[in-house]
């Protein structure tokens, strides 16, 4: 898996104590998600670390077929949840800048920028997620591409886990500030 698993488990517990941190077993590939990001991965190459969050977090790993979103309130199944991250075809390369935005109830949002200077931001928890030091090459997992942009997601990939998470959207002074930017530094 591409991730660090202590920034996962991080956003894990924050769905969690929040709206439901969604998690299915689709047979082969378990996904972990919340409500505007999501993590699908072969079964055999979720960490050891990651699998316990999950039990931690919900008290049972999902049985095939199973989906389930858990709040301290309990596990709540569902019966027809998109629990799929969408492989987006023709997606956009986009590019990391430097640039982060502090937000007024203290989140970080980066910026991004395509070949064609449109700007997209996200939490910076999800850039500074994303690592292939992660991976395990000895079993032949591959370094994650991306990051991809389409239909207002950001998309990360390899050929066993699939990332993808929702754009923020900016309004006010904000909307003004980043839609006056033209060019930007990459990282």
């Amino acid at each position: 898996m591409f991730v660090k698993p202590a920034v996962l488990k991080k956003l894990m517990k924050q769905q969690y104590k929040t709206s439901g941190l969604v998690v299915a077993n689709n047979g082969p590939t378990i996904y972990i998600g919340g409500d505007w990001w999501g993590i699908e991965t072969v079964r055999e190459f979720i960490p050891n670390q990651i699998k316990a969050a999950i039990i931690e977090l919900t008290g049972e790993f999902p049985e095939e077929g199973e989906v389930f979103s858990a709040t301290k309130d309990g596990n709540q199944m569902q019966m027809d949840v998109n629990n799929r991250v969408i492989v987006e075809t023709d997606p956009d390369k986009i590019r990391i800048t430097s640039i982060l935005i502090n937000s007024s109830n203290g989140k970080r949002m980066r910026i991004l920028q395509d070949e064609e200077k449109r700007i997209a931001l996200i939490d910076e928890e999800f850039v500074s997620m994303v690592d292939n030091t992660m991976i395990n090459a000895e079993e032949g997992e591959a370094s994650a591409e991306g990051p991809f942009y389409k239909n207002n997601k950001i998309n990360w990939e390899n050929n066993v886990s699939r990332m993808a998470v929702g754009t923020i959207r900016v309004s006010g002074d904000m909307e003004d500030m980043v839609s006056s930017m033209t060019y930007i530094r990459l990282v």
